[in-house]
């Protein structure tokens, strides 16, 4: 990677040997930020040899005062790892770094009607968060958590509503309390509602949620064994053999599971894990919308194939353990109501505030 001394190194250097704790003040004034040739970030380095250490601890502690410096210009995510880049054309001592990625500008709040927000996207190319942020439509699953008054519930009916405004797209939206979710997609042709049945019991409606998402599975081996057979290319998706993308949603996964036994617990996860695995190809996708995703609500294997990870509400140890362990503070920006944090596809962890949509 090639470095640049641009304006806004020597801000950022200042920043740092202003802020930066005692255990690495004595190495502050060797400092050197650069910026990436092609914009993706900072390369911070200290030259070698010394003591300082290039080590996660003091890669996080140069992270919170750059991610601070920077914004509103830029917006720095939090990188889940450590991570060090070779830098082009420089002496030994310095032809590596600390590097953070970081994108121009911040994002905002997106506000207003459901036709007001989708006239500023290109929808088939993913779904909107925020005025600079998006899920790319390549991505197949999503996670939603948030405890009660989060605004978990809005933020998965306004992903929803971008999703029912995308041209080729249907949902199937599973909710078992017949709640928001459930009076949002009553009556919309594109979207199939599963709700319970009057009389109904918990444990009868999860049986057919199962059963549901065992025909999806079968779908999805379906088309792929029709790309297998038509398509030419290694790297092929359902959209070459004329497929609509089907979205499932699973609203409050805990009142699904609550009255399960634990083989009619497993069945579902199985078909919840088959669907995120096998998914991308055959444009079957999820989103799981529930309070906690503890290890006994979301088993390890389905919460680790979540590609796009939303955390909404109170951010702390507690709350973002399951979805964003090596995550112990955050700086938020935004205030209100459907606030919290997300990573898309391991990108980096940064602030979030989802859409208000007025009707």
């Amino acid at each position: 990677m090639i470095g640049l001394r641009t304006q806004i190194c020597s801000y950022l250097e200042n920043a740092c040997n202003s802020a930066i704790s005692d255990d690495i003040s004595s190495f502050s004034q060797q400092l050197l930020i650069l910026e990436a040739n092609d914009g993706s970030g900072l390369i911070v380095i200290f030259p070698l040899p010394t003591s300082f250490v290039y080590n996660e601890a003091n890669y996080y502690k140069i992270y919170d005062v750059l991610s601070v410096a920077a914004w509103p210009e830029y917006t720095l995510p939090r990188s889940n790892t450590m991570r060090i880049v070779s830098v082009d054309g420089r002496s030994l001592s310095t032809a590596r770094g600390f590097f953070y990625p970081w994108k121009k500008g911040h994002s905002e709040r997106l506000k207003g009607t459901v036709d007001q927000i989708v006239q500023h996207f290109d929808l088939t190319q993913g779904i909107p968060l925020m005025s600079n942020l998006m899920i790319p439509s390549k991505l197949n699953s999503i996670i939603i958590a948030g405890n009660t008054g989060s605004g978990k519930s809005l933020a998965t009916q306004a992903i929803c509503e971008f999703l029912v405004h995308t041209s080729n797209v249907s949902l199937i939206y599973v909710d078992p309390k017949k709640s928001a979710g459930a009076r949002w997609a009553r009556g919309k042709p594109e979207v199939k509602l599963v709700i319970p049945e009057k009389g109904e019991r918990l444990e009868e409606y999860l049986i057919r949620v199962t059963a549901l998402l065992a025909r999806e599975v079968k779908k999805i081996f379906n088309k792929q064994n029709d790309l297998f057979l038509k398509s030419t290319k290694v790297d092929a998706d359902a959209g070459e053999i004329e497929q609509p993308k089907t979205w499932i949603i699973l609203e409050e996964l805990e009142a699904l599971e609550a009255f399960g036994t634990k083989r009619e617990l497993d069945d579902l996860f199985h078909q919840i894990l088959l669907i995120s695995l096998l998914g991308r190809e055959a444009y079957t996708n999820i989103l799981l919308s529930l309070q906690v995703p503890r290890n006994d609500i979301l088993p390890i294997p389905i919460r680790s194939q979540m590609l796009c990870r939303i955390q909404l509400g109170r951010i702390d140890k507690s709350t973002t353990t399951y979805l964003f362990p090596n995550l112990d503070h955050m700086v938020m920006p935004y205030s209100g109501p459907g606030v919290g944090i997300c990573d898309i596809n391991a990108t980096g962890v940064q602030p979030i505030a989802m859409p208000t949509i007025t009707y």
